[in-house]
């Protein structure tokens, strides 16, 4: 019989196999974290995908997923705020809440192809960018907007990072100075996969180290 046992990661809630050294969504070493069995688990009805951490900005109070270490609509470091189940929703407010929905920003879609699992984008200056499916990299982009807006190399919309079958990839988006992948300028409108610790640079002045590839 197979070892239904899993560590369960204190800082975000992710579910990680019983042999797993670190947690797969956030990097946490979880090798003193005692096991619990997977059946048991179920039964409490925990489960990390209704994790999530709220901005702590008055003016945002964004919901990210709980792998998320800064917010995905404003920037504001959430690396310190607890993980925990969203809000009740209130069913007097429904209306409210589908207008709201129907004009914010939607940052990770939740589709076929995502998780709550996100990749991270390690900067040379200790910033970590978190992205879900489909995010554009820039100055006009769709994630960390404020961050890249200090790179006047970078173009507005530079690169798109996407899920595809599981597996992560980064698009050129004909970028004026180009994207490289470990040094090697990629052909624009193309599909390039992306390993763990592949050497990403947007321009010559911006490199990241690829983090966390976590697919499906």
């Amino acid at each position: 019989m197979s070892d239904r046992r899993i560590r369960i990661c204190p800082a975000c809630g992710t579910k990680n196999k019983l042999d797993a050294w670190e947690c797969k969504s956030c990097g946490v070493d979880i090798t003193n974290v005692p096991p619990v069995d997977e059946k048991d688990d179920r039964n409490k009805g925990t489960s990390s995908d209704k994790l999530i951490r709220a901005c702590p900005n008055p003016k945002c109070g964004y919901e990210n997923p709980s792998c998320e270490i800064r917010c995905s609509k404003c920037g504001e470091n959430i690396d310190t705020i607890e993980p925990h189940p969203p809000a009740q929703s209130n069913p007097s407010d429904s209306s409210s809440e589908f207008l709201q929905s129907a004009t914010a920003p939607i940052h990770h879609p939740q589709s076929a192809e995502t998780t709550l699992e996100c990749l991270q984008l390690s900067c040379h200056d200790g910033t970590i960018i978190s992205c879900g499916n489909d995010e554009i990299i820039g100055r006009e982009g769709t994630v960390m907007v404020e961050y890249f807006d200090r790179f006047t190399t970078i173009s507005r919309k530079h690169a798109r990072i996407i899920l595809k079958a599981g597996k992560w990839h980064v698009i050129d988006l004909n970028s004026a100075n180009g994207t490289f992948l470990n040094e090697a300028r990629l052909t624009p409108m193309t599909e390039y996969p992306l390993k763990e610790n592949d050497h990403l640079r947007f321009s010559s002045k911006m490199e990241v180290v690829i983090r966390n590839l976590v697919g499906i």
